[in-house]
């Protein structure tokens, strides 16, 4: 049995319907974006994506009207109304798996970390045996925006710093997690 903590765009649509095809492995989902690391039950599972890549994901989803806008305009917008605009989409993944401290102290609970570059590959690797009939699900149609494949190398050096400096807890802790024993990245 496994415990899913959801992080708001790190594949979790993907993931839910993994979960739904392969009861077999007993994963629970509830609290899908509510869950957290530290209310986990049974061993957790969760999937870690680059956070400034995580947010600017976020970003496209939020603005999907605009979604023919230019991502650095869409970012220069945010940093302006930051207090304003934040939604489950933009939080720091620190609220779902804690803070640096609090991680650690809930290390010992984490059973998988996917790595969100190779998923659903990682996933398979890991659920060898997995039914493996699973569409890739691309939410509202954000395959077709301009800014569908804009990273963090596309913005301007200020926007970055911004935002390395606001999301600096959670590129600690990502960083942190990917020298685990338990992240799978599915590298060869």
């Amino acid at each position: 049995m496994y415990y899913f903590v959801h992080i708001p765009k790190t594949g979790g649509m993907w993931f839910r319907k993994f979960v739904e095809l392969n009861p077999q492995y007993n994963i629970e989902t509830t609290g899908f974006h509510g869950a957290r690391l530290f209310d986990a039950t049974h061993p957790a599972i969760f999937c870690l994506r680059d956070p400034i890549d995580r947010f600017l994901s976020g970003l496209r989803m939020r603005w999907l009207d605009h979604r023919h806008d230019d991502i650095v305009h869409q970012v220069d917008y945010f940093l302006a109304n930051k207090e304003r605009e934040t939604s489950a989409l933009n939080l720091p993944m620190t609220r779902y798996i804690g803070d640096m401290e609090t991680y650690k102290q809930h290390e010992h609970n984490i059973a998988v970390v996917f790595d969100f570059e190779n998923y659903p590959d990682c996933v398979y690797d890991y659920f060898t045996d997995a039914n493996r009939d699973i569409e890739n699900i691309v939410i509202n149609d954000t395959a077709r925006s301009v800014n569908y494949n804009k990273t963090k190398y596309d913005l301007r050096s200020d926007q970055l710093r911004e935002l390395n400096s606001i999301y600096a807890e959670d590129i600690e802790l990502y960083e942190y997690i990917k020298t685990r024993s338990y992240y799978a990245s599915n590298e060869s």
